[in-house]
């Protein structure tokens, strides 16, 4: 038992020595960048994915109605 107890208090000597890092700007920017470039595939996939007609043209803003 006293082998256990001898592994636990070295493993909390070892969690609590560590300071912990601040965050990183350039990680912060880079995940923003995954997601924006997710949603812009995204939307494309969905705008023009498989079994998508376009038969009729875009109606003009005359020709709009609301």
């Amino acid at each position: 038992m006293s082998r256990f107890d001898d592994s636990v208090s070295q493993a909390r000597i070892l969690l609590l020595e560590t300071e912990p890092k601040g965050a990183s700007g350039v990680g912060v920017l880079a995940a923003g960048a995954v997601a924006a470039m997710a949603a812009v595939l995204l939307a494309g996939v969905v705008i023009l994915g498989p079994g998508v007609a376009l038969d009729q043209p875009a109606p003009t803003p005359a020709e709009a109605t609301f």
